[in-house]
């Protein structure tokens, strides 16, 4: 019975497998299926591309789509069996929100013993927003963090650590960071944990939160000011990064620039974002048609956002009314588990007479790093980045308001075990989010930009 090493992929928001066509095929140019002709004492590279969660499905939170994901593993799994074969490693890479979504699958399954008898070896996340989405001093970053939660739905409390998991007073993307839970033991298994995020240009999922760092080097600098040096074959990949000494001094030496020149530097480039990333004649086909999709897009958006929330919450509710269904979820037996710590604590407690303590109610209040100064919690990081930085901060008025929580989520995610990260420097685009993935690369040829970013990610996977 040959074995083999189920590689599993899962997209982001909004997303279907058609953005991960590009991941897929790299992977499978990586690991080729082996022919008769070919001898080789490693296992068969399979891969499942998740399509449970497509589209609006996306909207139904972190641990539905999960669940969902795991029946398709399950039913991959079958299939791979009822063909004479065996899954002996398991592998799994989550883009974007696919990353959050990887780390419940894996606890479901660290759950289930399924790491006894299969190994976990490679566990990926590419521009995925491990401290969930960030909150900027800007006027339409706090516009987000309270629309946000609303209209992303139960998907959206969870981005923004608004959600109760399993009525423990504490937020999903906080529990799944607990050295202490299953999600972060579930983790720790797997031999090797990569974690790509993109250092400039990602407006979707910004440095801070894909590499779950306290800070962000490359806000208030660009290639000018930055001595880079990539991964040759890996382009736009970063080896080593670091500020220039005379960053500094060049400011302030620098000529005074006319207001022609100020109001130039503040347009982001390219003005009109993808449409001029998409083939001719489509992208002037857009353009010309901008004055009247503009506001088409400002009425619909919204509108849309909406009805999917709707539809999202009376999805969940029904699945949650489903009894059957409902026992089998992790987080039923999670909100189990904790009722029976709950009462043996209580009890502990009673019997010693001590006063029972509470969780502070400012854990979530905003926190703003001090102008010119770091963190205090860096010093306590277990950084396993292979780059170099200063040991300055980058503009500190740039810089994300990052919560206690999101300060605490840091701090134990650094603590793992096996971890490297990889940083991607995108540059000249308005958003480098789609790019890493090759996301269209098929419609948008700017986004085969990203494809020596899934050369490294394909040659990097032990088998």
């Amino acid at each position: 019975m040959s074995s083999v090493h189920l590689h599993v992929l899962h997209h982001g928001m909004w997303g279907n497998s058609a953005h991960l066509a590009e991941a897929a095929r790299h992977l499978r140019e990586r690991f080729p299926k082996p022919t008769e002709d070919t001898e080789s004492e490693d296992p068969e590279v399979d891969i499942l591309v998740c399509q449970s969660n497509h589209g609006e499905g996306t909207y139904d939170g972190i641990d539905w789509g999960a669940e969902r994901a795991v029946e398709e593993i399950d039913e991959k799994i079958r299939t791979i069996e009822e063909s004479g074969r065996k899954v002996t490693r398991f592998s799994i890479t989550g883009y974007s929100l696919g990353g959050l979504v990887a780390r419940y699958i894996v606890g479901i399954l660290h759950h289930r013993e399924f790491f006894s008898a299969i190994a976990p070896v490679n566990f990926t996340t590419i521009a995925t927003p491990h401290i969930g989405l960030l909150k900027y001093s800007t006027w339409y970053s706090k516009l987000s963090n309270v629309l946000g939660p609303r209209l992303l739905a139960r998907t959206g409390s969870q981005f923004y650590a608004k959600d109760n998991y399993a009525d423990t007073g504490r937020p999903l993307v906080d529990i799944m960071s607990d050295p202490d839970r299953l999600f972060y033991k579930a983790l720790a298994s797997f031999s090797r944990i990569a974690i790509y995020a993109n250092g400039i240009n990602d407006r979707t999922v910004p440095y801070v939160t894909a590499a779950f760092e306290p800070y962000d080097p490359f806000v208030a600098n660009d290639d000018k000011n930055l001595n880079l040096e990539f991964e040759k074959g890996y382009e736009p990949l970063l080896k080593t990064f670091s500020i220039n000494d005379n960053a500094g001094e060049v400011e302030e030496h620098r000529p005074k620039q006319t207001f022609s020149a100020w109001w130039e530097s503040k347009i982001p480039v390219p003005l009109l974002g993808p449409f001029r990333e998409w083939r001719f004649p489509m992208n002037i086909v857009v353009m010309a048609l901008l004055p009247v999709l503009v506001p088409v897009f400002l009425l619909l958006v919204p509108t849309r956002f909406m009805l999917s929330s709707r539809s999202s919450r009376a999805r969940v509710k029904l699945l949650e009314g489903d009894q059957e269904s409902m026992a089998r979820r992790l987080v039923t037996i999670w909100a189990t588990l904790e009722k029976n710590a709950e009462d043996i604590v209580e009890d502990i407690l009673e019997e010693s007479i001590l006063p029972a303590t509470s969780r502070s109610a400012n854990d979530g209040d905003q926190v703003g790093n001090e102008a010119g100064s770091t963190p205090t919690l860096t010093d306590k990081l277990a950084l396993t980045s292979a780059l170099t930085s200063s040991s300055s901060p980058a503009n500190a008025k740039s810089q994300p308001l990052l919560t206690p929580i999101q300060l605490r989520i840091i701090t134990n995610l650094n603590t793992l075990p096996n971890l490297t990260k990889h940083v991607a420097f995108i540059n000249s685009v308005r958003n480098s989010h789609s790019i890493i993935i090759c996301r269209n690369a098929a419609t948008m040829p700017a986004h085969r930009r990203g494809e020596g970013i899934l050369r490294a990610w394909a040659d990097g996977m032990r088998v």
